[in-house]
């Protein structure tokens, strides 16, 4: 009797010892399981937000495009603090050929340069093609001479006067030096981009590239607006890493623009 109950007592205890085993074994397996499930759908996610931004910019891009053929100018960027509430939002700035007046762009070089963001509603777009993926607005910056009226008449597909953005490639290598017109999506951390309620957002960023894309500092707050932007592959992690870059630019010269007029001078 006495070793049929300490048998059983033996017995128990393996068994409590090799279960415990097998739920560590089997939570271990768990574990990576939905790591591996949570890595690929992290990259998806990525993909999708990507594929989304894309297929905005593209249409922003034939918007635009569309506007110049109907207007022979460009807009100017509509005021990036007026938020989606109010009568203006979406509108170009007033005053062609200078992008000032009620409303007027966010910023100004003093020179030929005007800043602010997509102007959706002059282009016909619906709202939501005012923002990115991640929530924040697109800057849209322009050379104020191609928003005059006979704009594209006045500077011709053979100009070499026009286009006063300055688009580096992270390097300090000029891609152009002659842009008309650039759109930056401010990623997935979206420092400096105007949001939904027309403040800017936030993210501390350290990146010095990103912070001359937005003309702002880590706090986003404005600091002196200038023509020069960059456009370069993304590095760090772009939704932890301060030091990160993860804006997307696309810019247009003036010989990108054709009408049947340009084509018939060539």
């Amino acid at each position: 009797m006495r070793l049929f109950r300490h048998y059983r007592k033996t017995a128990a205890t393996h068994e409590r010892g090799f279960t415990l085993l097998e739920l560590s074994i089997v939570l271990l397996v768990l574990s990576l399981v939905a790591g591996g499930v949570l890595a690929i759908m992290t990259q998806e996610l990525r993909r999708s937000k990507q594929s989304e931004l894309q297929s905005k910019m593209d249409a922003i891009q034939e918007a635009m495009i569309k506007f110049r053929r109907q207007n022979n100018r460009l807009p100017c960027p509509a005021d990036g603090a007026i938020a989606l509430s109010e009568e203006k939002f979406g509108l170009e700035a007033a005053n062609n050929g200078t992008c000032d007046g009620d409303p007027a762009a966010n910023f100004n070089d003093t020179e030929n340069t005007a800043g602010g963001v997509v102007p959706i509603k002059s282009l016909g777009l619906p709202d939501d093609y005012m923002f990115d993926p991640w929530g924040g607005r697109f800057s849209y910056v322009v050379d104020i001479r191609m928003t005059a009226p006979l704009a594209f008449t006045t500077y011709p597909v053979t100009s070499t006067t026009i286009g006063s953005i300055t688009v580096l490639d992270g390097a300090s290598e000029n891609r152009t030096t002659n842009a008309i017109a650039v759109i930056i999506s401010h990623g997935n951390n979206g420092h400096g981009a105007f949001q939904l309620s027309g403040l800017r957002k936030s993210a501390r960023s350290s990146n010095t590239d990103e912070l001359m894309n937005c003309y702002c500092d880590e706090n986003a707050t404005a600091t002196t607006f200038d023509n020069t932007f960059i456009m370069r592959p993304h590095t760090g992690s772009t939704s932890t890493s301060a030091s990160g870059f993860d804006d997307v630019l696309r810019y247009w010269v003036r010989s990108q623009m054709f009408s049947p007029a340009d084509i018939g001078m060539r």
